[in-house]
């Protein structure tokens, strides 16, 4: 009896420690007692044995300690999901097409976010293709560049400010001319005084109109000078029409002053070339290196036709109009192939510079010749003497152009950096056009450039 009494006894004694054991670390004190805890509860139990403490990390007496968080193993760092394989990627057309229009945005005048939901949409609907993973690394890489301050100015909005006010200017200066000319008794003073101060109003003016009309049709920067530039060519293609607008007009029985309508035609025809540029920027794009190759081209083509000039009268052409239509025809080649040249070949604003002095140089070098050629030449018989004398230069032209051209294509390739573009898509129409009562057989080129 006894033997059980200890027993029920020493049971109750470790009963609170076990329960403390359970729940935490014992204290260093006495435990308070809690309102539900009996006053007369007994105390708590110590381990009898000095060498076996209670656990203070929450384990049982005698045993380890329970694992704290701090000792568990670290998660597994998330690794980037794998780059695709182009490997199982397919080429769909439409989907690059889609791309090369998006790409167009990217330098548009905005904050790019109409580029990257451009990306977004070619990702979303060309799964699968290589150009929908370009689209989605595109878009990644817009959102992520960091935001700029813009300007005071957008870009695409000095370079037609610029050459719509000097439009501008020439609209004053030759109505001032063509006041002059009609008008009789007038203080050529006062005309003279009349005209700058109109030229510049009236230069003012085109500039202001020309930087809003950017703004309206959100030109980038391409698109603006290729505008510029069409006011520009415009122009000089009405000053070589112009000697046989005059001649025809003074020529014949009209009544019209043939300076004013010579004038008129000069003025009216940059208008044309403006519009037609304008036009162009709505069909298909442009950036500032193939606006510069365009410019080369006229260049080049205009001083080959004004080379040109004196084979005619070699030959004894009285004729006004042979004149213009070389000078005009070799320029609107000079354009088409400069236009032509930047779809073929990629290059940077900087590396049209480039093409440009070995033009001029080899221009000169062709010139040196011709000069040269003077020396040796007496005895050759005139239309020789100035068909060589007015060939080298041209040749120079073309030849400094496209050694320099030849030049970037090396050194591009050496860094893994082509210089070619996609090949154009040409095809030759052959036909035959009626004529009378037959046909005569012709042909030609369409495609895109």
């Amino acid at each position: 009896m006894k033997t059980t009494l200890a027993t029920l006894l020493l049971a109750l004694a470790l009963a609170p420690q076990a329960a403390r054991a359970d729940e935490g670390p014992p204290s260093s004190g006495p435990a308070p007692l809690s309102p539900s805890t009996s006053s007369s509860a007994p105390p708590a139990a110590t381990s009898a044995d000095p060498a076996e403490p209670v656990a203070a990390s929450g384990g049982p007496p005698g045993g380890p300690p329970a694992a704290s968080p701090l000792d568990a193993p670290p998660a597994p760092e998330a690794t980037p999901p794998p780059a695709p394989d182009t490997r199982t990627l397919r080429d769909d057309p439409v989907a690059d097409a889609a791309l090369a229009a998006c790409t167009a945005k990217v330098g548009a005048v905005d904050d790019g976010a109409e580029a990257v939901a451009c990306f977004r949409a070619v990702a979303a609907g060309h799964p699968g293709t290589l150009a929908a993973v370009k689209a989605d690394a595109s878009a990644a890489v817009l959102e992520r560049k960091p935001a700029t301050t813009p300007g005071i100015i957008p870009p695409g909005r000095l370079g037609i400010t610029a050459a719509a006010g000097l439009f501008g200017v020439w609209n004053g200066v030759a109505a001032g001319w063509t006041i002059n000319a009609n008008v009789p008794n007038l203080d050529s003073t006062a005309v003279a005084g009349a005209t700058g101060v109109g030229a510049v109003l009236v230069g003012v003016g085109f500039g202001a109109g020309g930087y809003f009309l950017a703004e309206r049709w959100k030109l980038n920067e391409g698109a603006a000078r290729l505008v510029a530039s069409g006011l520009v060519w415009g122009s000089v293609i009405g000053t070589g029409l112009a000697p046989t607008i005059y001649d025809a007009i003074n020529g014949g029985d009209a009544s019209a002053p043939p300076f004013s309508v010579a004038m008129l035609g000069i003025v009216g025809m940059g208008y044309v070339g403006g519009g037609a540029a304008l036009l162009a920027t709505t069909l298909t794009t442009f950036d500032e290196a193939q606006v510069a190759m365009l410019n080369s081209g006229g260049i080049a083509g205009a001083t080959i036709g004004v080379l040109l000039l004196p084979n005619l009268s070699v030959f004894r052409v009285s004729n006004v109009l042979p004149y213009s239509l070389n000078f005009v025809g070799a320029t609107v080649a000079g354009l088409a192939a400069g236009t032509a040249l930047g779809r073929i070949v990629d290059l940077t604003w900087g590396e049209t510079l480039i093409c440009d002095l070995g033009m001029v140089l080899g221009g000169v070098l062709g010139g040196t010749g011709s000069l040269v050629s003077g020396s040796f030449s007496g005895s050759w018989p005139e239309t020789t003497r100035v068909l060589v004398a007015t060939a080298l230069p041209a040749v120079g032209l073309i030849g400094g152009y496209g050694a320099a051209l030849g030049f970037l294509t090396s050194w591009r390739s050496t860094r893994g950096a082509p210089i070619w573009r996609e090949a154009p898509k040409l095809r030759v129409i052959a036909g035959v056009l009626p004529v009378g009562r037959g046909v005569v057989p012709t042909w030609g080129l369409a495609g895109e450039l």
